[in-house]
């Protein structure tokens, strides 16, 4: 009987996040900004060979969109939208280690699987004045404020590897859109992330 080694780590780090929506073709948002925030979770890695490894883990991450702009006849009214989704999150990668020095370098490549907890939006029509409303997300087609809860789609990113610690960058790319109406929406997340290992039977 053969076991493979495993490797139980966690991860935490930056989420900066971005949701183009489009409309026929035409962005939707003019100029919209990036949103910056986090995630965290377990990961557990099962090496295959020694340049080869499978790694997957649960992880929660928010992620949503920004948009400020300028409002009304005069184009003198700031106004402040926001968009936030929290979701849990499970990446399956194949992990290949590139170079093992004093610092290891690995390349990676999956896809991931996100189910979201909760969502709301914030809307500011006028920065300058107290009118702020919030709104949660609903889940049901139909509804207003409505959205899917799942969301997929693929990754791929390095990291380099130190001892029992790495630091890592990954790209996610959502290939479904995140909403019923004829606006696609899809989550593009870019993350900055360290990891500390708990446990290894290698």
């Amino acid at each position: 009987m053969i076991c493979p080694a495993q490797e139980i780590s966690i991860r935490g780090g930056l989420n900066i996040s971005h949701i183009p929506e489009k409309m026929v073709g035409d962005n939707f948002f003019d100029d919209p900004w990036l949103k910056p925030s986090f995630h965290f979770g377990p990961t557990i890695s099962f090496t295959i060979t020694k340049s080869l490894a499978l790694e997957t883990g649960v992880l929660y991450s928010s992620k949503g969109i920004r948009n400020k702009g300028k409002s009304g006849w005069d184009k003198e009214t700031t106004y402040l939208e926001k968009l936030n989704l929290s979701y849990l999150e499970v990446p399956v990668n194949i992990k290949v280690k590139i170079f093992d020095r004093n610092l290891s370098l690995y390349g990676f490549g999956g896809g991931y699987f996100g189910y979201a907890l909760f969502g709301n939006t914030y809307q500011n029509p006028d920065i300058s004045k107290d009118e702020v409303s919030r709104i949660r997300i609903t889940w049901v087609k139909g509804m207003d404020y409505s959205m899917k809860r799942l969301d997929y789609g693929a990754n791929m990113g390095i990291e380099f590897n130190r001892n029992n610690s790495a630091i890592g960058i990954n790209y996610l790319f959502g290939l479904t859109s995140l909403t019923y109406s004829s606006i696609s929406s899809y989550n593009r997340t870019l993350e900055i992330y360290f990891k500390y290992q708990l446990w290894s039977n290698y």
